[in-house]
């Protein structure tokens, strides 16, 4: 009786524990779906922004940039305040330097573009919102091939080789909107025009760290590819 009743403990053990092993499976599992279709929603949002800047820059503006119109400048503000929000509660665990970017470009859209709407005027804000376009495409296009282990080599390669130009061009566009707004910003209020100085000294100690760790992550990426090339060529 007492091997009997061992064994149904045991078997209730092995039962309690594969059930538990399930439901973290399900939860694994529901998560990397939550943050799959997060990824994408994030990707088709900001092609979107791409299109819209490029079918008013070269198509209305024909060639000669003279803004978005209203509604079109409150949607770019909304993907942009959209990803802030998404990028600080996926990654503040794990990534905060790029949560830390995310902040400040939502700072330099709300502190600096829609509180002062000629700055908007400038070629260097369409050239600016390509750039975090092109940017967010592809980390999240990428982030998206990870979650759900797609084999997309080409969208691995473009984002282990763009951000060496599109990371300094989009932090030089908005270093250069902030001095462009300063005028103004003083002419409102001088201590507001001294944040807006922080805003953009907040990038000398987080951009080299969030480049850096890229460029190691590149590293790795060359370095296992030429042990795939080797073990193919072999």
């Amino acid at each position: 009786m007492a091997d009997v009743s061992t064994s149904r403990r045991g078997n209730e053990q092995l039962q309690d524990q594969q059930q538990t092993q399930g439901q973290a499976t399900d939860d694994k599992a529901g998560t990397r779906w939550l943050f799959g279709f997060t990824n994408v929603m994030i990707t088709l949002a900001w092609v979107g922004v791409f299109v819209l800047v490029l079918h008013q820059w070269l198509y209305v503006d024909n060639g000669h940039w003279t803004g978005l119109p209203e509604e079109s400048q409150q949607a770019v503000q909304g993907v942009v305040l959209y990803t802030t929000v998404v990028q600080l509660a996926m990654n503040y665990a794990a990534d905060r330097l790029t949560c830390v970017q995310e902040a400040v470009r939502c700072a330099v859209m709300y502190g600096i573009l829609a509180k002062f709407p000629t700055t908007q005027l400038n070629v260097a804000y369409a050239i600016l919102l390509c750039v975090w376009a092109v940017a967010h495409v592809i980390d999240h296009a990428y982030a998206v091939s990870q979650l759900f282990e797609f084999n997309w080599p080409t969208v691995t390669a473009i984002y282990h080789y763009c951000f060496r130009f599109l990371s300094p061009l989009a932090v030089g566009l908005e270093v250069f909107v902030a001095y462009r707004a300063l005028p103004l910003a003083r002419n409102v209020n001088s201590n507001y025009a001294m944040i807006m100085i922080s805003l953009s000294m907040a990038y000398l100690p987080a951009f080299p760290a969030l480049f850096k760790n890229r460029l190691i992550l590149r590293k790795r990426y060359i370095q296992r590819k030429f042990v795939e090339k080797n073990k193919k060529n072999k």
